[in-house]
């Protein structure tokens, strides 16, 4: 699959997510695997060991959370992609004070004339496989209409209540939802389970990427910021 424009994907992994991440590079993966323009991609890391708000008990784990970070970012490299790496708040360093806002103002200044698009990460956050091409067809749709402010946003799972319900998948949307740790313990434990499903799912809603009828144009606001949900 060759995707027409540049991207960067940047994250910011606090030492206290770091099993989590594991998931998300696997997702990333996911992603990944169908680009053979990898030159058009960038991924960007930055692993955060500040105790500013948490404490880690003994100073030796920061280390080995470290390398479970790098062997993730390995993981992506093997894939061929370039992979920008950032260290912050280790025992020999300075440690600032600098969290997601922080990382996220710099990934927007240091990305925003290099890239077409900059993706903001996160830890608990799985992009659908068909990702680059949805904002592609979306990007190319923009243009064709003058229009190049928007907020693009993919279909999620039920959320905490109907404030939600924009970002939520359409085949959601009436599902009751359950603030359950159960539900979450069994995701991260069968995550390759649940990349394949979401991964069938996503297909499903590809479909309806490529048709007019799904995309609600309607709701682009030509004078404002635009929002399209899909």
């Amino acid at each position: 699959m060759e995707i027409k424009n540049r991207y960067v994907i940047g994250t910011h992994v606090m030492w206290y997510e770091i099993e989590m991440y594991a998931n998300f590079v696997d997702g990333l993966v996911n992603l990944l695997e169908p680009v053979t323009n990898k030159e058009n991609v960038i991924i960007d890391l930055c692993f955060n060991a500040s105790q500013k708000f948490e404490q880690i008990v003994d100073t030796e784990d920061i280390y080995k959370l470290k390398e479970k970070f790098l062997k993730g970012v390995s993981k992506i490299k093997d894939l061929g992609f370039k992979v920008v790496v950032q260290v912050k708040g280790m025992p020999h360093q300075e440690n600032e004070f600098y969290f997601h806002a922080d990382y996220r103002r710099d990934l927007n200044y240091n990305y925003c004339k290099k890239v077409d698009f900059v993706m903001w990460g996160e830890t608990d956050s799985f992009f659908p496989r068909e990702a680059f091409q949805a904002i592609d067809s979306l990007k190319e749709y923009t243009d064709g209409i003058g229009e190049h402010k928007y907020i693009a946003c993919f279909s999620d799972r039920k959320m905490w209540d109907s404030s939600w319900d924009a970002t939520v998948h359409k085949d959601y949307v009436d599902i009751k939802f359950v603030d359950d740790d159960f539900f979450l313990n069994h995701f991260v434990k069968n995550f390759n389970y649940y990349i394949t499903n979401v991964n069938k799912i996503s297909l499903m809603t590809y479909d309806y990427v490529n048709s007019d009828s799904y995309i609600d144009f309607d709701n682009i606001n030509t004078e404002n910021d635009d929002f399209i949900d899909y």
